[in-house]
């Protein structure tokens, strides 16, 4: 039982760290992909929005 609730805190805190470092990656997009801003925050927006639709909202 502590097993399964570790592995679960620990799958949340890499998904949650992960959404939130995306916007550190947003100049690294623009300058990779030679995008515009609303391009590539497109791709945080979407990220987000999965992110929240699914169910690990912990905001």
């Amino acid at each position: 039982m502590v097993a399964v609730f570790m592995s679960s805190y620990l799958v949340m805190v890499i998904n949650t760290g992960f959404a939130y470092s995306v916007g550190s990656l947003f100049v690294i997009i623009i300058r990779r992909f030679n995008t515009t801003r609303a391009e590539a925050a497109t791709i945080q927006s979407t990220l987000i929005g999965v992110w929240l639709c699914s169910g690990t909202n912990i905001l």
